[in-house]
């Protein structure tokens, strides 16, 4: 991805920023492997963030975090997917 890309994604997307900086941490499911490195490292350096971004099942969702704020430790994130999964309620 390169950083036009980066830029158009986000014109077009722009809840993500929003999220991340709300929620720390946003789910991604439109973006490709190939590419979520360099957008998280993109957006990272536009928010002024250390990001990580990790996929999961069952939907293997992209999950950009703050791996330092609360509520994103990888049980939480692995909760959170199967939450959004409908797997079951919360807990």
């Amino acid at each position: 991805m390169t950083k036009e890309e980066f830029e158009t994604y986000l014109v077009a997307h722009p809840q993500i920023s929003r999220d991340l900086e709300r929620e720390r941490r946003v789910w991604v499911s439109s973006l490709p492997s190939t590419q979520i490195e360099r957008f998280t490292a993109f957006l990272g350096e536009r928010l002024g963030m250390t990001l990580a971004f990790r996929q999961i099942e069952p939907e293997l969702e992209f999950v950009l975090y703050d791996p330092e704020a609360a509520g994103n430790g990888s049980n939480d994130l692995l909760t959170l997917a199967q939450q959004r999964a409908g797997e079951y309620g919360p807990l």
